[in-house]
């Protein structure tokens, strides 16, 4: 989705862990982020798709979707924080659901390339978290960023350059 580029990578993992969580993939959690129709760009990606999780699931606490919206609501990571009585309503709802069929072992496997996936994402996007998250960074700090990053495409271009064309 091009209305996501301008967030970082690990905050984006951090929002969108409700669907990776469910085991989908980049290309399922495109078609629902496509599936939300935007004909505008969000300013700040990762905590508009945050809120549209938060709404999800202060409609499905009200009950205003349908069995299916519900499911897909489901596992949003806001309902830790909910009423008691949304809490018994979702109890409810797990009881009258189907039994998920998914063979244990896979499920591990799953959890295993999960884990290797965030880890090797910690080690390529590394992170410093200096300020806090609704702090504006100092100047600084941003144009050390932006001379590392030009240091590191100039790099890769002089490496393009010197092995040629790609064939």
């Amino acid at each position: 989705m091009n209305w996501t580029q301008t967030a970082r990578v690990r905050r984006l993992e951090f929002v969108l862990r409700p669907f990776t969580e469910r085991g989908w993939d980049a290309d399922t959690i495109t078609a629902e982020l496509h599936s939300w129709m935007l004909t505008w760009r969000p300013a700040r990606p990762a905590e508009y798709i945050r809120a549209r999780l938060a709404q999800q699931a202060t409609a499905e606490h009200q009950g205003r979707l349908s069995v299916d919206e519900v499911r897909h609501a489901s596992t949003c990571p806001f309902r830790e924080n909910a009423s008691g009585g949304y809490q018994r309503a979702l109890a409810a709802h797990r009881q009258a659901a189907q039994p998920r069929r998914v063979d244990p072992t896979i499920e591990q496997a799953a959890e295993r390339q999960m884990s290797a996936v965030r880890e090797l994402s910690r080690r390529a996007f590394p992170e410093t978290e200096a300020v806090p998250q609704d702090a504006l960074a100092p100047i600084e700090d941003a144009r050390a960023q932006r001379r590392q990053a030009a240091a590191t495409e100039a790099a890769a271009l002089r490496r393009g350059v010197l092995r040629g064309p790609a064939r």
